[in-house]
């Protein structure tokens, strides 16, 4: 064997074995039970990671259409409307992967809707909860006034409930008692205070949050520790040194969450959020104040959820369907190519293993029509087999030797695979750039599918051929 075959034959084995150890990820998670791999996501198994991600068809999950609230813009135009759409995807985006829902789908749709895809999230409720939290975080002056105790006997004569007074419904008897400059306001452990009716400061100069484990003696002992910016600390170091011996009410969505003494000047702009956190609270606060406010608020116009049995049988479909095409086409190859079908066959196998394999590398979402494309991408190739070995065929009723008869068949059947796997993937590189969701899966699989059988079919089966004429030295072709 040359050299240049020698070559060409271990690139080969070496695609080969990098393949197979791409894949192996895939064989170890997807073979366990759907309870099992669901436990072990959420203790962020680092095998997740490591495996082809599944869209929300093959996986389950929620997808939720939002519209954006116009009348809270300052004005309606396409610049201000598209760039609150903008500000609210980064915003969605930043809260999603600080909770670690690996391959959200967040895209515009329209003029004023967002769309957004949480495979793997099957609580509606939780995933709005995620999305839609405006997170508004203040800091407001306690005022410790006589006129609360009267207050607060009119709240409990009129049973008026914290949410009542977060979402400002406030009988007008309890307004009327209100002191000038004051606001009454709920607290995240039980009870009221009076606090100054404009804040102080706001998250706007926040920098960081994070949990902490903090001094509070509730359970987990669990606190939201801040960081502002430079600016926000000068602002933060005037107001602590001038309200010495005051109580400043940290303040998040008009929930008073902590409203410690101010015993000393505070410069450095740090913080701490005390309250009976628990750990799925903590880290879910301190994400959405790290992601930011959504630049207008949105509601819910479309709601869908997949659950997670429903995925498992699109997958057993797709697999049985791609399973038994992939068993016909392989049959009708042997039977009517017989050895050279055999070899076609190899190539298309090898196909799909690179092909899984690439889309393990590079995280490529596998959807339905994922699965689509892939089929296509495999039939695509089995024409360029079919056009190469009718061209052999040809060669060789012209009755030229089997080595020469391989050669000019690849060389005039090079030129059709090339033209017509060249124009599909440019059609499948559109798709991808321009379509969204489903689409953009189809076509993903479809242009790698095509560019991997550029390489199986003519290059591999090539190699194949020519091993196998330096070794048997033949002077017929089962073709």
């Amino acid at each position: 064997m040359n050299n240049k075959l020698t070559w060409k034959t271990i690139i080969i084995v070496l695609v080969v074995g990098f393949s197979l150890y791409k894949l192996y990820p895939n064989f170890l998670w997807y073979s366990l039970p759907i309870e099992e791999r669901q436990e072990q996501a959420k203790r962020k198994n680092p095998l997740v990671r490591e495996v082809i991600p599944l869209g929300l068809d093959l996986q389950g999950g929620v997808h939720l259409v939002y519209q954006l609230d116009l009348s809270k813009l300052p004005d309606v135009s396409d610049e201000t409307v598209h760039r609150a759409i903008d500000q609210n995807m980064i915003v969605i985006n930043n809260r999603i992967d600080g909770l670690g829902v690996a391959n959200a789908f967040v895209a515009r749709q329209g003029r004023e809707f967002i769309v957004i895809q949480m495979p793997g999230v099957y609580g509606s409720e939780e995933a709005k909860s995620i999305i839609g939290k405006t997170a508004l975080l203040e800091f407001r002056l306690v005022k410790d006034d006589e006129a609360l105790v009267k207050i607060l006997d009119e709240v409990s004569k009129k049973g008026v409930r914290p949410e009542d007074v977060v979402s400002g419904r406030l009988p007008e008897e309890i307004k009327k008692l209100l002191p000038a400059g004051t606001q009454l306001l709920p607290q995240r452990e039980g009870g009221y205070l009076l606090v100054t009716d404009k804040a102080e400061l706001t998250g706007k100069y926040l920098k960081q949050a994070r949990v902490e484990m903090g001094n509070s003696m509730t359970v987990g002992g669990l606190s939201i520790g801040f960081e502002l910016d430079a600016e926000g600390a000068t602002l933060f170091e005037a107001l602590t040194s001038a309200h010495i011996n005051d109580r400043l009410a940290i303040v998040l969505d008009s929930m008073i969450q902590s409203a410690p003494r101010i015993e000393s000047r505070i410069p450095g702009g740090r913080g701490q959020i005390t309250g009976s956190f628990n750990a799925q609270e903590a880290k879910t606060l301190a994400n959405i104040l790290n992601s930011g406010n959504l630049q207008a608020p949105m509601s819910v116009v479309e709601e869908r959820t997949v659950g997670p049995e429903l995925g498992e049988d699109s997958i057993r479909a797709g697999a049985k369907a791609m399973l038994v095409g992939f068993s016909l086409v392989i049959l009708f190859m042997v039977i009517y190519y017989k050895f050279s079908g055999l070899l076609a066959d190899a190539a298309l196998l090898l196909q799909i293993i690179i092909l899984f394999a690439i889309m393990t590398w590079i995280k490529a979402t596998m959807t339905m029509p994922g699965i689509a494309g892939v089929i296509l991408s495999l039939a695509m190739s089995v024409d360029a087999n079919v056009i190469i070995m009718e061209r052999i065929r040809e060669e060789l009723a012209l009755g030229k030797d089997v080595k020469y008869a391989i050669e000019e068949g690849y060389d005039k059947a090079f030129s059709a695979i090339w033209d017509g796997n060249v124009t599909a993937i440019l059609a499948a590189a559109f798709l991808f750039q321009f379509g969204t969701g489903p689409v953009k899966g189809f076509g993903i699989t479809l242009m790698l599918g095509l560019a991997i059988s550029m390489f199986t079919c003519v290059f591999a089966t090539k190699i194949f051929y020519d091993v196998w004429v330096f070794l048997r030295r033949p002077k017929t072709l089962s073709i």
